[in-house]
């Protein structure tokens, strides 16, 4: 359902997807090759904000505002159009050789906050070796590759300009990367730029 946002759009919101793969699935027989423990962590922050008693997926969570069963689409709906209307700072970037400018602006009041950098990439895929999706084979619409945190932006602050050199790989095709820049508030995980 990820890849179906990710390439049918809405309406009423530009939506930006991630894929965060965890890795507690690994010991079914096979790994995921894309799978993080950091990502997994990550997971594990949301479930404590959202008073949840474990990890489970798939699972989606929307602006860091909504989390429900990840095939689940009406709920996928419901949270991006309530989503859609709330205010958010503007992200503004611009790409000078291998660094990444980053000019942030307009936020809404909010307490302590961090901006990372997200590379995602699109067009992988996975063959499953074990477990109950074995011997399928999934495609991904934009895993997170790498999550870096750039910079922070205190609660008297509205606005922050950040550089960063562009993280590279090998293995990544160049033309199926994106690069992300989103502002989460660290006490309630809510998305407030992207």
């Amino acid at each position: 359902m990820l890849t179906k946002l990710a390439t049918e759009q809405s309406n009423e919101a530009d939506i930006i997807t991630h894929e965060f793969h965890v890795d507690y699935w690994n010991y079914l027989g096979w790994k995921d090759e894309f799978s993080l423990s950091d990502y997994s962590d990550r997971q594990g922050g949301y479930a404590g904000f959202f008073g949840l008693d474990s990890n489970y997926t798939p699972q989606m969570v929307v602006d860091g505002a909504f989390e429900f069963v990840g095939s689940n689409r009406s709920k996928a709906n419901d949270a991006i159009a309530k989503s859609a209307t709330q205010p958010k700072g503007a992200v503004e970037l611009k790409i000078d050789g291998g660094s990444l400018k980053a000019n942030i602006s307009g936020l809404n009041a909010h307490t302590d906050a961090t901006v990372y950098l997200a590379v995602a990439e699109s067009g992988l895929s996975n063959r499953v070796g074990g477990g109950e999706n074995s011997g399928a084979t999934l495609a991904h619409a934009s895993v997170v590759r790498e999550l870096k945190q750039i910079g922070l932006i205190s609660g008297k602050q509205n606005d922050g300009n950040f550089d960063i050199q562009l993280p590279v790989n090998g293995v990544w095709k160049s033309e199926n990367v994106r690069f992300v820049v989103f502002v989460q508030e660290n006490s309630t995980l809510k998305v407030l730029a992207v």
